[in-house]
């Protein structure tokens, strides 16, 4: 993983110095992606950055921006291509590669195929790619969104980095709250689609290819992957191409020139995954497994088992509610927007331990969304008919009635971006309504979060799962093979049990679980966040009604009533408004909820 930063300066109001100094400052502050090496490039008025954490090739040949060997085409590029090899075997009749690096594989088939090579392309990324030739700068991200790409365009600048935090530093950017995704916010935890909790800048879809056309300015934008339910999968033997796509995916995952390590949690996704790895290698992997410190909130008597079989070296990680709390502000920095999931903090802790060891991990991401995992998707079987607007209502976790009640917004519209995912699956059943629906919102907004914690870290996460053949043979499997009335992920679950103990396939699904309603009752720990919107001296935001905020924590921490998730939502949006909006630093955040001031 790397971190990709870069600009154009459409007045060319800059001096060529100007701009060097200005692509330096923007990757310095993400040089915590990358760091094995750092390099700029200034063109006209444009100026690519990056900063590398190289996995392939470890050489210096892999620096970048990278140039084309006729120097015409300039990358600055982050991510992995798993079938690099496949397609340097294609390019090698007209190309002399120079590195081992995929980076070069990239280039060299924008060269020989045009920006269309990003559909021959398996992995995750998100590059830029100045054609000085064609006069273009192109844009894309991979078709999950692994990798991230934001983006500012305006009269003065067409700029775009791996994290917001840089884009703040362009000259006449100041960071301002966009109060159109307030409701979405509040509602699902993150905003969907292209939006971003800043006004004016905005994130490249999965999928989507962005060019900018120098000369005139102009941008065109397309999407080059859709998710189809494709018929031409199966013949009739769905294990065995369920495997078979798996052992290609993790094969092509492990692929790498430093150490790689296993995220284990002891679930389904975690373990097969960790299976597959284990079974093509001839040295033991180190595995990692995070759990709280307090009895009865970690899953570590699972995932021993796993580790046992499969003869890892394994690791077992501890954190505690103090520890969560200190880090929230911290990894809102590194987040660039509201830590969404609270699975964010573990997650973290448990990268920075394992980079000690590897340098990638492997995880089980995305099989959930694909294959049915999520407990909610039960509750599509209890319903003889299952509206458009419930699906929508399924996927949320803040309460409207209630968020009605605490703030100035209005929540009876569903998020555009939203709906018309679902209209987009108008022919298809609920199931891939909803599967669809969580591809393209909440497994976004979980893969940000990996590549903002594991980059913090300083290491690569990768997700087999996310190969597109798998999640389009999952798309097009029969929805009974992949949920029934009674368990979730049925057919993973029936491969894993040929691999590990069925003890921690069919236990009840809890991933990261963490106790936040509780804590929240802790007036030392979590619940000194709550400390925000009670401390009269505390910054005020005009869309909140603190009368009725107060009202919802009295009930909470008196135990009336469970309001858990609406205050986790509006502590995490307050400590973003606070390091982002109001430049508190994030060492201040914590300390100052005994008496926080304006």
């Amino acid at each position: 993983m790397c971190g990709v930063v870069g600009f154009i300066d459409k007045k060319n109001q800059l001096s060529k110095a100007a701009k060097k100094r200005l692509i330096m400052r923007m990757r310095r502050r993400i040089d915590y992606r990358g760091g094995d090496t750092v390099g700029h490039y200034v063109y006209k008025n444009t100026a690519l950055g990056h900063t590398r954490l190289s996995i392939l090739d470890l050489s210096q040949k892999g620096k970048q921006p990278f140039f084309s060997s006729d120097k015409q085409y300039v990358i600055s590029y982050n991510g992995e291509l798993y079938n690099y090899a496949a397609l340097n075997k294609k390019l090698a009749p007209e190309f002399v590669f120079k590195t081992a690096s995929d980076t070069e594989t990239l280039v060299n088939s924008y060269a020989a195929w045009g920006i269309n090579c990003v559909k021959m392309f398996k992995g995750m990324f998100a590059f830029a790619l100045l054609d000085r030739k064609g006069d273009l700068l192109h844009l894309a991200v991979d078709r999950f969104g692994i990798k991230p790409l934001y983006v500012v365009n305006n009269e003065d600048w067409f700029a775009f980095a791996s994290e917001i935090k840089s884009l703040l530093l362009l000259p006449g950017i100041t960071p301002q709250l966009d109060t159109d995704v307030l409701p979405e916010y509040l509602l699902y935890r993150h905003p969907s689609g292209s939006r971003t909790m800043f006004s004016g800048i905005t994130k490249i879809l999965p999928g989507q290819l962005l060019t900018f056309h120098l000369p005139s300015q102009k941008i065109t934008s397309r999407t080059y992957w859709k998710i189809r339910k494709h018929p031409k999968f199966f013949k009739n033997n769905y294990q065995k191409e369920f495997l078979d796509l798996m052992n290609k995916s993790v094969e092509e995952h492990l692929v790498a020139d430093a150490p790689v390590g296993l995220q284990l949690s002891g679930g389904v996704d975690s373990s097969l995954i960790a299976a597959l790895a284990a079974a093509k290698k001839t040295t033991h992997f180190h595995s990692f497994s995070i759990g709280l410190a307090a009895r009865g909130w970690n899953e570590f008597k699972y995932s021993r088992a796993v580790a046992k079989k499969l003869h890892t070296i394994h690791h077992e990680l501890l954190f505690t509610e103090k520890e969560f709390c200190n880090l929230l502000p911290h990894l809102t920095w590194h987040m660039d927007e509201p830590v969404s999931h609270p699975q964010a903090v573990p997650f973290y802790i448990l990268s920075k331990k394992a980079r000690r060891f590897v340098k990638v991990l492997l995880n089980g991401e995305g099989a959930d969304e694909v294959f049915g995992g999520y407990l909610r998707y039960l509750k599509l079987f209890k319903k003889k008919t299952v509206s458009d607007s419930a699906i929508l209502a399924l996927s949320r976790f803040g309460d409207p009635i209630i968020l009605e009640k605490i703030t100035s917004l209005r929540f009876k519209k569903a998020p555009e971006y939203r709906a018309n995912i679902i209209k987009e699956y108008k022919n298809l059943g609920v199931f891939e309504k909803t599967s669809g629906l969580d591809i393209k919102t909440y497994l976004v907004s979980r893969l940000n979060m990996q590549d903002k914690m594991g980059m913090a870290a300083n290491i690569e996460t990768r997700v087999p799962f996310l190969d597109h053949h798998i999640v389009e043979f999952g798309f097009a499997l029969p929805v009974h093979l992949k949920i029934t009335p009674h368990e979730t992920k049925s057919l993973v679950k029936h491969i894993a049990t040929q691999f590990v103990p069925t003890e921690g396939i069919y236990r009840r699904k809890s991933g990261f679980g963490l106790p936040l309603s509780q804590w929240l009752t802790h007036r030392h720990g979590l619940g000194r966040y709550l400390n925000f919107f009670t401390n009269p001296n505390a910054f005020q935001r005009e869309y909140l009604n603190y009368k009725e905020v107060k009202k919802i924590i009295q009930e909470h921490v008196s135990r009336k009533k469970n309001h858990g998730e609406v205050l986790w939502i509006l502590i995490n949006l307050e400590i973003w408004s606070r390091i982002f909006l109001n430049g508190v630093h994030p060492s201040k955040i914590w300390p100052s909820t005994k008496s926080a001031k304006k």
